[in-house]
């Protein structure tokens, strides 16, 4: 896993809205922060590959 530094203001904000809602989708994602949806889902995959994101969860 990386440390937190190592996460670029892109990232946060993807995993800031991610924390908000696990169930937005990268359009709208990509819509809050202002990039293209594919920037979006590029970064979500690296961010699992890397370890960041380990699952998502429904929490109830």
């Amino acid at each position: 896993m990386m440390n937190k530094e190592e996460l670029d203001t892109l990232d946060r904000s993807i995993l800031r809205i991610l924390q908000e809602d696990g169930r937005a989708s990268y359009s709208e994602i990509a819509r809050r922060i202002g990039v293209p949806e594919s920037t979006v889902r590029l970064r979500v995959k690296k961010l699992v590959e890397r370890g960041v994101i380990r699952k998502f969860a429904a929490l109830i």
